[in-house]
C-alpha cells in the first residue's frame, strides 16, 4: 500500500506556511539543474534574484550554516528544513529537526516535521512512538494521523488512518492522495473514482471536487467539469490557490476561454498562488489573442496597492517581472 508515499511525505510539510523565500513552483524552494552530484539548486531570494548553488556545495556549506543561523527560530529553521527535505537532504537535518520539536510552539508542526525526517530515513517505528505520543498528549489531527498511517505495516490499518485523517480534514492534499493511492492499488480505476466521490461527499470539502475537475477534464466531459466551479471557488478558502488551479488545468486542457469566462470574474490580488494564477489569466489572454483586455489587466496589476506585499512564496519583483513580459508580447500583438 501507499507505493507513491514518498511524494506524498514531500508534501506533507507544506501544510504548514512558508516564508523564508520565494521559491520556484517546487516545494523545496530550487529547481533541480542536472542529475548528479554536482547538480545546480536555483533558488530565488525574497527580492527575485537568482541564485545558483552546486547540490554538494549547498548540502555541506550553505545548509548547515542556515541550520545554524535559525537554530532558535522555530519559523525560520522550519522553513529551512522543508526546503532541505524537497531537495532530499533527510539525513543533514535529522538533529536540527528533532531541535525544531523542542522549541517550536507549533506542536503539531515539529511532531509533524520530526515524524516525516525519521520515516524518510527509514526509521518508521521511532516515528511512529513520536505521533502516538503527540496524540496522547494533544489529540488527533490530520496531519498526525496520515503520518501515522505511514508508519503502520498493516494496509487495513493505514487504511483506517487515512481514512479517520480525511473525514477531520477532506481538503488536506496529502491524506487525499493517500487515500486515493489506497483505493487505486484495491481495486483500480473504479476505486479510485468511489474513493473520489466518497471524499467530496464529506463536510466542508473542496480539493476533492478539484480532483474530480480534472478527471472530467481528462474525460472530454467539460459540462461536468465546470459544474464544480462555483462549489469550489465558494468553499476554498481565498488563500488556497484553487482558482489558480482551476485556471490551470482549463488552460491545459485547451479551454482557455473558459479562464477568462468563469475565474477571471472570482480574481482578486488575495487569491492564494497569486503568481500561478496571474500567469494562467494572462496566457488565457494570449491564446486568444485579445491584447487590448490583456493590457488592461496588466495596468491595473501594477497599480495595484499589495503589490509590494504579495502572499507568501511569491514575491512582487516576480510578479512584476511576469506583468512586464506579457505586456512586451501584448504590445508586439497589437503592432502586428
Amino acid at each position: 500500500m501507499f507505493k507513491s508515499f514518498k511524494r506524498c511525505l514531500s508534501l506533507i510539510l507544506s501544510l504548514f506556511p512558508c516564508s523564508v523565500f520565494s521559491t520556484s513552483n517546487n516545494e523545496s524552494g530550487s529547481l533541480h539543474m542536472g542529475n548528479d552530484r554536482n547538480q545546480l539548486l536555483q533558488f530565488y531570494t525574497a527580492e527575485g534574484e537568482q541564485i545558483h548553488i552546486e547540490r554538494e556545495e549547498y548540502r555541506t556549506k550553505v545548509l548547515p550554516y542556515n541550520l545554524k543561523e535559525n537554530w532558535n527560530n522555530p519559523d525560520e529553521l522550519f522553513n529551512t528544513i522543508r526546503a532541505a527535505l524537497g531537495d532530499n537532504f533527510s539525513e543533514d537535518v535529522v538533529e536540527a529537526s528533532k531541535r525544531l520539536l523542542e522549541i517550536d510552539p507549533n506542536h503539531e508542526r515539529g511532531y509533524a516535521t520530526y515524524s516525516t525526517v525519521l520515516i524518510n530515513n527509514q526509521k518508521k517505528e521511532e516515528a511512529r512512538k513520536l505521533l502516538e505520543d503527540y496524540i496522547q498528549k494533544y489529540g488527533n489531527t490530520s496531519t498526525i494521523l496520515t503520518n501515522l498511517a505511514l508508519t503502520h505495516k498493516n494496509p487495513e490499518d493505514a487504511e483506517r488512518l487515512v481514512w479517520t485523517a480525511l473525514q477531520m480534514d477532506p481538503n488536506n492534499d496529502v491524506t487525499l492522495r493517500l487515500w486515493l493511492v489506497s483505493q487505486n492499488e484495491k481495486k483500480g480505476r473504479e476505486g479510485y473514482k468511489k474513493g473520489l466521490t466518497e471524499a467530496s461527499k464529506i463536510q466542508g470539502a473542496w480539493r476533492p471536487q478539484i480532483y474530480q475537475f480534472i478527471d472530467y477534464l481528462e474525460s472530454h466531459d467539460l459540462k461536468a467539469a465546470l459544474s464544480l466551479i462555483d462549489h469550489i471557488v465558494k468553499t476554498a478558502p481565498i488563500e488556497s490557490g484553487a482558482l489558480a488551479d482551476l485556471s490551470g488545468y482549463l488552460g491545459q486542457n485547451g479551454y482557455s476561454d473558459q479562464v477568462l469566462k468563469l475565474i477571471l470574474p472570482h480574481y482578486t490580488a488575495e487569491r492564494g498562488n497569486l503568481l500561478g494564477l496571474v500567469n494562467n489569466i494572462l496566457h488565457a489572454f494570449y491564446e486568444l489573442k485579445k491584447p487590448e483586455e490583456a493590457l488592461a489587466f496588466v495596468k491595473k496589476e501594477k497599480q495595484h496597492p499589495q503589490n509590494a506585499d504579495i502572499v507568501e512564496s511569491v514575491s512582487a519583483f516576480q510578479l512584476n517581472q511576469l506583468l512586464e513580459e506579457y505586456q512586451d508580447q501584448f504590445v508586439q500583438m497589437l503592432k502586428q
